[in-house]
């Protein structure tokens, strides 16, 4: 769920980022600056959704350790140093 909301907010912040030159240009500047206090806002929602998704979803961060990784049991190393 949460992750759905992040989409919507995100796409609605993306919009409203891209009108602000053209409705800057046609409606004036006061109008832009709401365009891009409303995309600030929507941007601000969006994160906000996306601290409920990790604390909801804790153990789904991968974890990834390359200093300490084990080697494939199924992988058959070679010796080629002949």
């Amino acid at each position: 769920m949460f992750q759905t909301l992040r989409i919507i907010f995100t796409l609605l912040s993306a919009l409203l980022v891209a009108l602000v030159l053209p409705v800057g240009a046609f409606a004036g500047l006061t109008y832009a600056l709401i365009c891009a206090a409303l995309a600030f806002v929507f941007f601000v929602i969006m994160l906000y959704f996306k601290s409920k998704q990790e604390q909801s979803n804790p153990d789904d961060a991968p974890t990834l350790d390359f200093m300490k990784s084990e080697p494939n049991p199924d992988e058959k190393t070679t010796n080629n140093d002949e």
